[in-house]
Parts: C-alpha cells; sequence; structure tokens
C-alpha cells in the first residue's frame, strides 16, 4: 500500500524516518514496537479513507497529516515510555530532540 506519486513517497518516508529519529535512545525492541504500532495506525487510517472513496495518495496525505507531526508524536511516545520509570533501569538518560512547534493535538496513540 504505497502510493505511486514519487513526492508523496518521499514524503512517507521522511515521515517514518522523522519518527524513528525521535524513538532512536529507546531500546531496539521498544522502538520497533512503537513503529510497528504506528505504521498500523496510519495504514489502518489510509484503508479506512480508501473505503470512504478516496484515491491512494489523498488517503496518504490526509491520513499523515492526521496522524499529526512525526517529532511531536515520537517526543509524546518516548516521554509516555520514560515516564513509566524506564530511564534509569535502561541507561537512557535525555529525550531526543524535539519540534518547538506544538499542535496541541496529543499522542494518537493513546
Amino acid at each position: 500500500m504505497h502510493p505511486e506519486n514519487e513526492a508523496l513517497r518521499i514524503q512517507i518516508a521522511d515521515f517514518w524516518a522523522q519518527l524513528e529519529a525521535q524513538l532512536a535512545e529507546l531500546p531496539g525492541q521498544r522502538r520497533e514496537e512503537f513503529l510497528l504500532e504506528a505504521r498500523t495506525h496510519v495504514e489502518g487510517m489510509v484503508a479506512a479513507r480508501r473505503m470512504e472513496g478516496l484515491d491512494e495518495e489523498s488517503a496518504w496525505q490526509q491520513s499523515i497529516e492526521a496522524f499529526g507531526n512525526p517529532r511531536e508524536v515520537g517526543h509524546a511516545l518516548w516521554k509516555q515510555w520514560a515516564s513509566s520509570g524506564h530511564l534509569e533501569s535502561e541507561g537512557t538518560h535525555f529525550p531526543p530532540a524535539t519540534c518547538s512547534r506544538s499542535t496541541g493535538s496529543g499522542s494518537p496513540l493513546s
């Protein structure tokens, strides 16, 4: 399920790269779990929009926009994990860099 438009494919790849970069400080297994959950969520959003009659490109564009800024989402996921007491036990000491702009939308994975 990937659009044929090259520019949109690049946008989607950049979206996932930014999200993954925000989760880089997490232990590998937890990072992969978060990424899988995010991909499943976005792909579900795309499928729902396709069922509503949108073409694939529009469905992807609307879905990644609705999901939120990947830097902010990644940071929110990192904070959720960190607040559960894993920092000291995992040896992770500080969050990844964040985007200073806030959409106020919160984590779409809650």
